[in-house]
């Protein structure tokens, strides 16, 4: 643990500024800037929210890992209209879920595979096309029965849209129609009498979720989705000490969240108070080791500021090999933020009101100092000149376990992949990158 001065120390930063050309893995004052914010941190109910938009194809990939699971309802696949059994409970598997967007009252629109009984074998998935999810569940049902597909034959599989709703802190799935694709009576596809009325198919919790950090720090948020044509966008709070979440939706304003660049599949927006939460959370109580060979170097108390050039990022980096604190300020800007400048500054001792030899001393040992912070910015100036945010933040990879259904079983979602851009701006750092998902059931 490397102690890091307090203003009020004997020790002040007061003189020895260098200022060197900066880069790459300085990684967590500017790339922690940018990686530690993906996994999010721990925010007050009056920060303003993080944002993040997430594709549809992104949620697609992983709900997939979440399939096939069950749910219970209260009427079988069939019903007496159709020749089938009187309504009794029975259990439905769920074996395809594909994002398809809003609808008018604000809730989201998924389209389903539904096979009658537990878990077992699935079949050939249906719900493959493109533009599935622009047919109607009739049309659909027509296009599966013209046999486009040997799959969807069984008089147990059924194809459903599912709807989703929100309020303070659940997410619904309710069935809204449900067509069945087994043999059908003249006249077109057979609607399965019943389910559309069986209520909530699935409840989760979307308050109390978690990760961990690194460094083994349980991280709890909360999460408020709105649901776009193409997009999911969600509000990120973070309960400060894992307190509960705010009674009422958060508010989200500023402009419409876009996908920019090749490939980009999520966007990041970080508040700089919400972004500042974060770091201290990950660097004012123990210092983060980032290896700079052949040295390692110890940042604590990293923040992030808006500059004129764009970005500023500042914290305390101790080399273990001198074991002496400087202050560095980095700055970044232009449209790609890249790191333009490093200011190294020695931690010097207060040498006023020492007797003669003790302010030799201390003289002395404030030059050596200035001499480290020197060294230590011609280090960083040859190692990483010129690098961007993005190169800084390195691949990612992040696993969230969210809160159970209402067969109190959780679920767990991973995301991986690479940041494609970082924009600085007034109010915050917005993030973008390409990535890849998946999840599942925790047992």
């Amino acid at each position: 643990m490397v102690s890091v001065p307090s203003p009020s120390s004997s020790r002040e930063p007061r003189t020895s500024p260098v200022v060197v050309g900066g880069g790459k893995r300085l990684a967590v004052l500017a790339g922690l800037a940018i990686a530690a914010l993906a996994p999010f941190g721990r925010a007050t109910a009056a920060s303003d929210p993080a944002r993040v938009h997430v594709a549809g194809t992104l949620v697609d990939e992983l709900v997939r890992g979440m399939l096939p699971f069950d749910v219970a309802l209260a009427s079988p696949l069939g019903s007496a209209a159709d020749g089938g059994a009187p309504p009794s409970p029975a259990v439905v598997s769920v074996t395809e879920l594909r994002y398809c967007g809003g609808t008018d009252q604000g809730g989201g629109r998924f389209r389903a595979t539904l096979q009658s009984g537990p878990l077992g074998a699935v079949g050939l998935p249906l719900l493959v096309a493109d533009d599935i999810c622009r047919h109607t569940l009739d049309d659909l049902s027509r296009r599966l029965a013209r046999g486009e597909t040997s799959a969807g034959r069984d008089s147990g599989t059924a194809i459903a849209d599912i709807e989703a709703s929100w309020r303070p802190w659940e997410l619904r799935l309710s069935l809204a129609r449900v067509i069945g694709l087994g043999p059908s009576k003249p006249g077109g596809p057979r609607p399965l009498g019943g389910l559309e009325n069986r209520g909530d198919l699935l409840v989760f919790a979307t308050s109390g979720l978690r990760t961990v950090t690194a460094a083994g720090d349980v991280l709890t948020f909360h999460v408020a989705p709105w649901f776009g044509p193409d997009a999911v966008d969600l509000a990120v709070l973070i309960g400060e000490n894992g307190a509960g979440p705010p009674s009422a939706r958060p508010t989200v304003g500023g402009h419409t969240m876009v996908f920019s660049g090749a490939g980009t599949n999520v966007v990041f927006e970080f508040p700089y108070g919400f972004a500042n939460q974060i770091l201290r959370q990950l660097t004012a109580t123990r210092p983060l080791a980032i290896p700079v060979d052949p040295d390692v170097m110890d940042l604590q108390n990293v923040s992030l500021a808006a500059a004129s050039s764009g970005l500023m990022v500042t914290g305390f980096v101790t080399p273990r090999s001198v074991r002496e604190t400087a202050r560095l300020t980095v700055l970044a800007g232009g449209d790609e933020a890249r790191v333009a400048s490093v200011r190294a500054e020695a931690q010097l001792e207060n040498c006023a009101g020492l007797g003669t030899l003790a302010a030799m001393a201390c003289s002395a040992r404030n030059a050596g100092r200035g001499a480290a912070a020197a060294g230590l910015g011609a280090a960083l100036t040859q190692k990483f000149q010129g690098q961007l945010l993005r190169d800084l933040a390195g691949p990612q990879a992040w696993r969230f376990d969210v809160g159970g259904d209402r067969r109190d079983r959780g679920h767990w979602i991973e995301i991986q992949g690479a940041v494609q851009h970082v924009t600085p701006g007034a109010r915050g750092v917005s993030v973008g990158g390409r990535f890849a998902g998946t999840g599942g059931v925790a047992h």
